[in-house]
């Protein structure tokens, strides 16, 4: 997929605090979605930011593509937060009035966000297959993230929570996608790979202070003689660098940022006029990726709160979640996470939270193994 097209000119402000739009859709006749807890877990985040009261959360279940533009027009939102279903045909679906699923293609979705070009600066699809919806709204709005494949509802909100979390605290758009990306790795989920990013130039220079959104300033100083080495190398050497990458990170879309950013950085350091050759500028844009792809993983897991191991109390949560995921992933994926699941249950802490039936140790030892021996590959 090609990168938009920048477009000229920067965004309006918008009020104080910055209206973040949070819209879904569950139609009736598809599987049901759990909004609510996405949204919840969203306004949670938010308020875990330093800059939490910078963002105003706006709400509007059950949406039809009407309600959508109305509640724009209304709020004027910098942040507009799609949940629902999507398909591989490229159309999002939203309700008519009757709560029934009505598809809406790209182009339709193109032309409503290219009525708000300047206002609404970051759109988000969380939704199953929305990234060819996103590359095309990029042309009209700041950065736009969309879904390359289906997506549970496990990754869904693991990436929305983190992504908002990190823009209420002060960072750009694109860092936040970044750190979300990696939570997803994080937490054992394998759908790191499914969230992309469109206008990853413009999302790093997008930044909630408060007052506004503000383009933050960039004071460009190229180094003497590194430039035609560092363009040489970018069309030789730019695929292998974001392998590199991946090595650490997990995500095409991350690791693309990383090794874009290694070569912004290539372009302002000054280096020693023996070490201005191809090689030598190679060997330090791979220290660079390695290093910039290191702080990124070590950012987003220090990010990550620490986890207890579950107990009875958490039964219903985290089967809900691992069920969810279940729905999107193949058999061999899926016995793996409830593998991975299984393996942090405690059958002693189970079994004190019941407070109860001093023989319950052993019984949900006893079920632990039976269902982790059902879900583990035969030799």
């Amino acid at each position: 997929m090609t990168e938009p097209t920048p477009r000229s000119g920067g965004g309006v402000a918008p009020p104080d605090p910055a209206p973040v739009l949070l819209a879904g859709a569950s139609p009736r006749d598809k599987v049901e979605l759990a909004l609510d807890a996405e949204f919840d877990l969203i306004e949670r985040a938010v308020r875990l930011g330093s800059h939490r009261d910078r963002l105003r959360i706006v709400l509007s279940h059950d949406t039809e593509t009407s309600e959508l533009v109305q509640k724009m027009l209304d709020d004027d939102p910098s942040v507009v937060h799609f949940s629902g279903h999507g398909n591989e045909r490229a159309e999002l679906y939203f309700e008519d009035a009757d709560g029934q699923s009505v598809a809406v293609d790209a182009e339709t979705l193109r032309q409503m966000f290219a009525a708000f070009t300047g206002v609404v600066r970051c759109v988000v699809l969380n939704a199953c297959y929305s990234a060819t919806q996103a590359e095309v709204i990029a042309h009209h709005v700041d950065c736009v993230i969309g879904m390359s494949d289906r997506v549970s509802d496990a990754a869904a909100h693991s990436f929305a929570s983190t992504f908002y979390r990190h823009l209420a605290s002060g960072r750009d758009a694109a860092t936040a996608f970044d750190l979300a990306v990696v939570n997803i790795d994080l937490e054992g989920i394998p759908e790191a790979k499914t969230p992309a990013l469109f206008g990853r130039e413009r999302a790093a220079l997008l930044v909630f202070d408060g007052r506004h959104v503000v383009d933050k300033e960039v004071t460009t100083t190229i180094a003497a003689g590194v430039e035609p080495l560092v363009r040489e190398l970018y069309e030789s050497e730019y695929l292998p660098l974001v392998r590199l990458a991946s090595t650490i990170v997990d995500s095409v879309s991350v690791c693309e940022g990383i090794v874009q950013e290694a070569f912004t950085k290539m372009l302002t350091t000054p280096i020693p006029a023996h070490a201005a050759t191809l090689d030598g500028v190679l060997g330090a844009l791979r220290r660079l990726v390695l290093d910039i792809a290191r702080h990124r993983r070590a950012e987003a897991l220090a990010a990550t709160p620490v986890q207890g191991l579950p107990t009875i109390d958490d039964a219903t949560g985290e089967a809900t979640k691992a069920l969810r995921a279940l729905q999107a992933l193949p058999a061999a994926e899926a016995d793996a996470l409830m593998l991975g699941r299984l393996a942090r249950l405690d059958a002693t802490a189970v079994a004190a939270s019941l407070r109860s039936d001093p023989e319950l140790e052993t019984k949900v030892a006893s079920a632990l193994r039976t269902l982790t021996s059902l879900l583990e590959p035969a030799p």
